[in-house]
C-alpha cells in the first residue's frame, strides 16, 4: 500500500451515494435469479447479469454450518489455524486462499453462502450466536447481510448433461454474498438481533488463550 500511495495521486473520493443496493429476501432473490442455471447462452447471461450485484439479504440467520468442499457440515469450536470448519467467519486455508463459506438461511429452507477471505480483518471472529459452546445459539440471531452477490463453479469436471427436468444443468456451484465487514471492523455489513431478547449482536473474536485453557 505504501508503494501504491507513492506512485499515484487520488483525485477525489468515491461517491457512496451512487451505490444502489437491492433489499430483498432469499425467496425474492431466487425468484429473480436461477438457483441452477442452464448451460447455454440464456442461462449464463442470467448469471452474468446477477454476478456482482449489490444486495441486502434480509430475514436470514447463520445456521452454524460450513460449505466444506461441497459438503454442508456443522461448524465446531476449534482453533481457526487448525480446523477448516471452526465456528468463525473464515479459518485458515494454509495460504491456499479459497473463499470460506458459511451458510445463511431464512425461516423457510432457502439458503445462500456467506463467502469470506481468511485474510479479512474479521476472519477469526465468531459467527453470530457461535462461541465456546459451539453453534447451538446461531439460529436465535436473525437480521440482514449486505454484500456483493457472487456465483462460481468450483470444478468444471462436475458439469453434467441434464438436470431432473431434462434440461442442461450443472452442479458444484453456489450463489454467495460477500460482506465488507462486521460491526466495529470495516463497513458493518452484517446486522443481527437476538429474536428473544432483542439484543443487538456484538462480534467476539476467537481467543486462543481461553481455548487452550479448557
Amino acid at each position: 500500500s505504501a508503494r501504491f500511495r507513492n506512485a499515484v495521486r487520488m483525485i477525489g473520493v468515491p461517491d457512496q451515494s451512487k451505490l444502489k443496493y437491492d433489499t430483498l429476501s432469499l425467496k425474492k432473490l431466487y425468484q429473480e435469479i436461477p438457483i441452477k442455471p442452464t448451460i447455454n447462452a440464456e442461462g449464463m447471461d442470467k448469471v452474468r447479469k446477477a454476478d456482482g450485484r449489490l444486495v441486502v439479504i434480509k430475514d436470514v440467520y447463520f445456521t452454524g454450518e460450513a460449505n466444506d468442499d461441497g459438503s454442508i457440515v456443522p461448524c465446531e469450536y476449534a482453533h481457526p489455524d487448525s480446523s477448516s470448519i471452526a465456528n468463525v467467519f473464515a479459518p485458515s486455508t494454509n495460504n491456499i486462499g479459497y473463499p470460506q463459506s458459511r451458510i445463511l438461511r431464512d425461516q423457510a429452507t432457502n439458503t445462500i453462502c456467506c463467502s469470506n477471505s481468511e485474510y479479512c480483518k474479521f476472519a477469526s471472529y465468531f459467527l453470530p450466536g457461535a462461541g465456546p459452546s459451539g453453534v447451538v445459539n446461531c439460529s436465535y440471531w436473525e437480521g440482514t447481510v449486505t454484500g456483493i452477490l457472487g456465483w462460481y463453479l468450483d470444478k468444471a469436471s462436475e458439469l453434467k448433461e441434464s438436470d431432473d427436468n431434462g434440461k442442461d444443468g450443472l452442479t458444484g456451484y453456489e450463489w454467495s454474498v460477500t460482506p465488507r465487514g462486521i460491526p466495529g471492523i470495516g463497513i458493518a455489513d452484517i446486522h443481527m438481533v437476538h429474536q428473544k431478547s432483542e439484543e443487538v449482536w456484538v462480534p467476539k473474536e476467537f481467543d486462543p488463550k481461553a481455548y487452550f485453557k479448557q
